[in-house]
């Protein structure tokens, strides 16, 4: 019953506030009927974010019944914006109230419903992945949820980690969370389950984004699926977010394509004028053999903003971007690299325009300034001045300085890889401007997180391991790039046809051949520049030469491809969930339940722990989660401690030399243990494997004055019976 009303909830949740917060009129005919709904679901996390961080002066008000007042309010708007105009029912163009709703023309329908299956098919392995699961894995899953339930508990924005984690102020990125939040209240279900099925369905939404960015790219909607599909069945990433829980970063990526569009659409002049739509302009003499006219709608892509519109676009990007920097802070530089190659190359293009520019970014620092006084910019400028060996914590394992070349390549990540790029190559020899603006950014990016390339030192603010797990959004729009710059040569004359087909045949072969390798020195750049040139030579002879199929091109056709590349990936994806990264089992829940029954709500549990990254250490099974689980304290805590309480990040690091040892410590040690900790119960859940520094069941079933009260084979429970604690 809990996920049948998560079901009907989460629409409602993802999509009225974006709608409600929707472009101007001229704005959301670029977009067409389709991608306005897209743009909503990328902005909805944004604003419920803004609206919990502005109504946290009032208090405590939050709850399902404010929920739905909020819901309500947006659907009101909804109806102001795109009410009728005039007695007959027709929609008034132009404005900010009063606006005309796009029509969804016949021969975008295809489009739309590949669109949609495609999404269907993300939805249905995501969740298949998920299957089994009762709480989101790992570290970050735990300290997710740990947020979600201070939302709920404190009934808004959190004022502190209280009672989780002995913290004043609260200053983590929130997005994510506020909307999980609201799901908890409005499904009734507890946060370990919203956190996960959120995460899940925010990662098949994510690579919706990709028709937005290619759009922004000058790509057609046939690109866009091609690279919604490949990024929904056949990536690794970001289906793998899931082992990881790494959910907020992900939501992050589901905003920025969002409130790049916004930003564009802020820099637009205000003047009407004529001018090729957005997939035209980018389009080079000859690219558009084999074009889809039919996916775009030219006669209002061209049509400049009025006034009040153009305002209200400034508006909407300030929310957008205050949005992401509360969602994902790192994702939110990503989008600043792009959103400043959009501002240069529309300042070099139609003059100075600089006001556009800065208005919108003062307009979001305005936003967030109550965040930011908060703590969070002190925290962000001490994360920015960390370094490799100054991380926030005592950097044991500093992992996340490092570039994850497996990320790339991993279930034949590799061919995809080569692809991408012989893609992107193609695009930039075929001067689209798009390509060069998706190069600009990649080349940027990697400056960003390596700065080293330009003789500064690594920040933790912004490692490469944040990079190299985004990296699957440019793959896909290279690939999607490559389809589009090769679809074209197979609607040319016949010799056209027959030598596309080689050199496609030759490059798919070597591409494959080479899929479970990273990028070598030698082969892959010869190899890039040569099937990159041909593809080119190709193009330039099948430019004005149009094949018999050029008249056919059935509308139903255009979405064979992307859609059929979707059907094989779900019949070939193999599972993504890595189960070593799983720390609450279903097996577990039952022990919470008698803890919950038969133990004092003061007592305080021993539970194992192991280092995990930078310093922090993580339990190792669900007694980790017993503060949510059975609403219990644990002697370790979530992982944002480490951030925050440096005694206690000295107190893990002893703790675990002593249990370094495991099962060899002596009766009195593992006494003293508990002692020093303050725990008169231990928890001892399922070992999977052999980790240094366990204890087993085995092990405290023989040391004197614990006495085991429960055991159901999954999981020990023990309780001292003799002399006295230190201090809670």
């Amino acid at each position: 019953m809990e996920s049948l009303r998560f079901a009907l909830a989460a629409p409602a949740v993802l999509l009225l506030p974006g709608l409600a917060l929707a472009p101007s009129a001229a704005a959301r005919r670029r977009l067409g009927p389709g991608l306005t709904l897209v743009w909503a679901l990328g902005a909805a996390p944004a604003l419920w974010a803004l609206l919990f961080l502005w109504s946290a002066p009032f208090g405590p008000i939050w709850g399902s019944r404010f929920c739905l007042i909020v819901l309500a309010a947006c659907v009101a708007a909804i109806v102001l914006r795109f009410r009728p105009a005039d007695g007959r029912g027709s929609r008034a163009e132009g404005g900010v109230l009063g606006l005309r709703v796009p029509r969804l023309r016949l021969s975008a329908l295809p489009v739309f419903v590949a669109a949609v299956a495609i999404l269907a098919i993300a939805i249905h392995l995501r969740f298949a992945d998920a299957a089994g699961l009762v709480a989101a894995p790992w570290v970050d899953g735990y300290h997710h949820t740990v947020i979600t339930q201070l939302f709920v508990e404190q009934a808004g924005l959190p004022r502190d980690y209280h009672p989780y984690l002995a913290a004043d102020g609260f200053d983590y990125h929130f997005g994510f969370h506020a909307q999980a939040a609201v799901l908890t209240w409005l499904s009734g279900a507890e946060p370990r389950l919203v956190v996960l099925w959120l995460g899940q369905l925010l990662c098949a939404i994510a690579p919706l984004g990709l028709l937005l960015l290619g759009r922004q790219l000058g790509m057609g909607l046939r690109g866009g699926l091609v690279a919604q599909a490949l990024a929904s069945a056949w990536l690794w990433f970001p289906p793998y977010y899931l082992s990881w829980g790494r959910y907020t970063q992900l939501c992050g990526l589901v905003v920025w394509p969002a409130a790049l569009w916004a930003w564009q659409a802020a820099l637009r002049p205000s003047r009407p004028r004529r001018s090729l739509g957005p997939a035209e302009a980018d389009r080079p003499p000859g690219a558009g053999i084999g074009s889809d006219p039919v996916l775009r709608l030219p006669s209002a892509a061209g049509r400049g903003t009025d006034g009040a519109g153009r305002h209200w676009d400034g508006v909407v990007a300030a929310v957008l971007a205050a949005g992401l920097l509360l969602t994902h802070y790192r994702v939110l530089a990503f989008f600043a690299i792009a959103a400043s190659i959009c501002a240069t190359g529309l300042l070099m293009r139609r003059g100075r325009r600089m006001f556009r520019v800065l208005w919108p970014a003062a307009g979001a620092g305005l936003l967030v300034a109550p965040w930011l006084a908060r703590g969070f910019g002190a925290r962000l400028a001490e994360w920015v001045g960390s370094g490799r060996g100054q991380a926030p914590a005592p950097p044991s394992a500093p992992v996340a300085f490092d570039f994850p070349e497996w990320v790339l390549i991993q279930h034949d990540g590799g061919f995809w890889l080569r692809l991408a790029l012989v893609g992107l190559a193609l695009a930039l020899l075929n001067g689209r401007r798009g390509a060069w603006a998706l190069l600009g950014w990649l080349v940027a990016a990697a400056c960003a997180t390596w700065p080293g390339l330009l003789g500064a030192g690594q920040s933790w603010a912004l490692p490469p391991f944040a990079l190299a797990i985004s990296l699957w959004m440019p793959i896909s729009l290279g690939v999607g790039l490559l389809v589009e710059g090769v679809a074209p040569l197979f609607a040319a004359r016949t010799g056209t046809r027959a030598w596309t087909l080689v050199v496609s045949s030759l490059g798919l072969a070597l591409a494959w051949l080479l899929r479970s390798r990273p990028l070598e020195v030698w082969i892959d750049p010869l190899a890039l520049c040569a099937g990159a040139g041909a593809l080119r030579l190709l193009t330039r002879r099948g430019e004005g030469s149009r094949g018999r199929r050029q008249g056919l091109r059935p509308r139903w056709g255009v979405i064979a491809f992307p859609l059929g590349l979707a059907l094989v990936g779900m019949g070939t994806m193999p599972p993504v969930r890595n189960d070593e990264t799983v720390i609450l089992r279903a097996a577990e829940l039952p022990a919470a339940a008698w803890i919950r029954d038969h133990t004092p709500p003061d007592a305080r549990f021993f539970v194992r722990q192991v280092l995990w990254n930078q310093g922090a250490y993580r339990g190792i099974d669900g007694g980790y989660w017993l503060p949510l689980t059975a609403g219990r304290r644990t002697t370790v805590p979530p992982a944002v401690y480490a951030l925050r309480d440096p005694a206690l990040v000295r107190e893990l690091e002893e703790r675990a030399q002593i249990l370094a040892r495991g099962d060899g410590l002596s009766d009195a040690q593992v006494l003293a243990l508990l002692d020093a900790a303050g725990a008169a119960w231990v928890y001892v859940g399922p070992d999977d494997g052999e980790v240094r520094g366990r204890l087993s069941a085995q092990r405290l079933a023989r040391v004197p004055g614990l006495v085991e009260r429960y055991a159901d084979g999954s999981v020990s429970i023990f309780q001292r019976q003799d002399g006295a604690f230190g201090p809670p």
